[in-house]
């Protein structure tokens, strides 16, 4: 009996020295009068990488952070031999205040108190018996860590599964690589047999989805090499286990966001399929009337397109506007944030861009233009190789691309010397400058003569010469030619012209009248014309001086 009392006693002692130690025995507790107080931030007492238990109370004045660093301060403090002691919790008050003490053996480790538990209600006996297995596991898996055996057996787990990995791993490049060769052949033959139309856009979306999963099983397979690493070692075992449940929590978020969102996308992609459907329908139609293959009031094959456009645009802006509220994140903050910028982009920078597109509206149904219409704007005489909503593209004669912005346009008249070529002649004209000596009727006839001499003009509508003004010093003639055949003649116009511009030249030297805008104190005794023997130009031995002594009679003076 007295030898049971005397160890009972040993123990107490024993229990109140290591209490001593910890902060928490009776004699320290005379000096403490307040009652455990809850602290706003409980730490974490992990040993082993694995939990043992939460601090959540301040006591003798230290924080739960304190009391973490003590608990695991005892335990690094046991020797291998008193881990192996047998790990049991003792029930106590202190200051009233009932107390677990967990122990290894008769070494105390730490104190738990009832404020320390998440609910403040909860059995105390019941959280220490549970920090009590937890921390004899804990205990126990550093000892086997310790075992070579246990070493050896996760060092071959472990370059198994990365081998297995990275085995996976190529075998995923390597049907990723075929994949997308095959898509890659499939893209090229048929854009080489010209049948583009959806693959052309399907076949690089697919090989980037492909792309995206193949990444994702990369990540899964590298993924499940950790875990099973960090598993194959009884120490790292709890974080292998954090590691599948942190992507395991991360894909049962997007999988359930994803689940959640499928009704309001499928609404979404059938409103954008319908909207589609619509769209083509109006782009056939509007071809159909720009083809000439329907005639409907108010559409003109010349402003189908443009009408097929704006059409367009208003119908997809209708669709897009009714599947905006079954775009996943719609509702967010972040979603309207980004709405709310881009809108105040648009409206800030569009005063501009709406100024050009209205310009070129007026200009594309005024109709004053169309693609491959020669004009002159601004007297710049080009082609129009395209009319688009901010700029229209002309091409010169020198193959030089020519932008008009379209407000620049609607400011300018614009002549369009095709408009009309096919309803009726297309006339050509060119000015000369004759003196009163030459007689009228002669200079009629001789223009008229060049004209029958140039190739491209018709003889009718017969062409005709207009005297446009009787000046002071000559009178300004212009003759008229209607094209033989309007499109090529548009077409080369600059050539047609020149050789018209050169039988005129002929046809005036032929009959002796020169071609000239006087402006003179006295008539020169001979007409300065170009004889038919130099109409090919003087020889090289034949000076200017000599051949102008030649024509007037006379000297030419050197200037002084």
């Amino acid at each position: 009996m007295r030898m049971h009392m005397r160890g009972a006693l040993l123990r107490r002692l024993v229990l109140g020295f290591w209490l001593l130690l910890l902060g928490i025995g009776p004699g320290v507790a005379l000096a403490q009068q307040d009652p455990p107080q809850r602290s706003d931030e409980p730490a974490l007492l992990r040993w082993a990488n694995r939990d043992i238990a939460e601090f959540r109370r301040d006591w003798n004045g230290m924080s739960p952070a304190q009391r973490v660093d003590r608990a695991a301060a005892s335990i690094s403090a046991l020797s291998d031999r008193e881990r192996r002691n047998p790990v049991r919790a003792q029930m106590l008050t202190l200051q009233d205040t009932p107390a677990a003490v967990v122990m290894v053996g008769d070494r105390a480790i730490l104190a738990l108190f009832p404020g320390d538990a998440i609910d403040p209600d909860a059995d105390l006996q019941a959280e220490s018996r549970a920090i009590t297995e937890r921390l004899s596991a804990a205990l126990a898996v550093d000892q086997q860590q310790r075992r070579p055996a246990i070493i050896a057996r996760g060092v071959a787990i472990s370059v198994a599964a990365l081998a297995l990995a990275a085995v996976l791993i190529w075998l995923l490049s390597r049907a990723g690589g075929l994949l997308e060769g095959w898509l890659q052949r499939r893209l090229l033959k048929h854009r080489q047999a010209g049948q583009m139309h959806w693959r052309e856009y399907t076949i690089p979306v697919v090989m980037r989805v492909s792309l995206l999963l193949r990444w994702f099983c990369y990540l899964l397979a590298a993924v499940l090499a950790l875990v099973t690493v960090l598993e194959a070692f009884p120490l790292t075992e709890p974080l292998g286990q954090r590691v599948l449940g942190f992507f395991g929590e991360r894909l049962h978020v997007f999988g359930r966001a994803a689940l959640e969102a499928s009704p309001g996308l499928m609404t979404m992609l059938l409103i954008l399929f319908i909207t589609h459907g619509v769209a083509q329908a109006i782009g056939l139609f509007f071809n159909n009337v720009h083809a000439g293959r329907i005639q409907v009031p108010l559409a003109h094959p010349e402003t189908a397109l443009a009408t097929k456009r704006l059409v367009s645009l208003l119908v997809w802006g209708v669709g897009i506007g009714l599947a905006y509220p079954y775009i996943p994140g719609a509702k967010s903050e972040a979603f309207k944030g980004i709405s709310l910028f881009f809108g105040l982009m648009v409206s800030l920078g569009s005063a501009g861009v709406v100024s050009q597109l209205m310009s070129g509206l007026v200009v594309i149904y005024s109709r004053a233009l169309g693609r491959g219409d020669r004009v002159t704007i601004n007297g710049q005489e080009a082609v129009v190789q395209e009319i688009g909503g901010l700029a229209t593209k002309l091409v010169n004669s020198y193959q030089q691309e020519i932008t008009v912005p379209n407000s620049v346009l609607i400011g300018n008249a614009i002549i369009n010397h095709s408009k009309r070529a096919a309803l009726g002649p297309v006339f050509y004209s060119a000015q000369v400058t004759i003196g009163y000596d030459a007689p009228w009727r002669q200079v009629h006839q001789i223009l008229l003569e060049a004209v029958a001499a140039t190739d491209g003009f018709a003889s009718t509508p017969p062409p005709f010469v207009l005297q446009r003004g009787l000046s002071d010093f000559y009178v300004e003639y212009e003759v008229f030619a209607a094209l033989a055949n309007p499109a090529d003649g548009l077409a080369r116009k600059p050539h047609l012209m020149s050789d018209f511009h050169a039988n005129i030249q002929d046809a005036f030297n032929a009959a002796n009248v020169q071609i000239m805008s006087p402006h003179f104190e006295a008539q020169p005794e001979q007409a300065i014309v170009v004889p038919r023997e130099q109409w090919n130009g003087p020889s090289a031995a034949v000076t200017p001086g000599e051949m102008l002594k030649d024509i007037t009679g006379q000297a030419a003076r050197k200037p002084t």
